[in-house]
């Protein structure tokens, strides 16, 4: 899957002087934020462009893991 948006996303974390905000290995996906909010945006960015080339996200797979509390996770559609 193309990233498109994501190279341009703000959200993210530094690594050594460099904003990653994803990590791809095969067919998964590991997206990075510094807060829920940036990590939400990135879903959405993820399933937006997805849906562009008829691919949908699979809840049932779509882990979450947090460095502190969080709340209730939703995402549109």
């Amino acid at each position: 899957m193309r990233c498109t948006g994501l190279e341009e996303a703000q959200a993210g974390i530094k690594i050594a002087g460099r904003n990653i905000n994803n990590l791809r290995y095969a067919d998964d996906t590991t997206l990075m934020a510094e807060s829920e909010e940036e990590l939400k945006s990135l879903l959405m960015k993820v399933k937006e462009e997805s849906e562009k080339v008829g691919l949908k996200l699979d809840i049932q797979k779509t882990k979450i893991m947090a460095s502190g509390p969080i709340t209730s996770w939703q995402i549109n559609g």
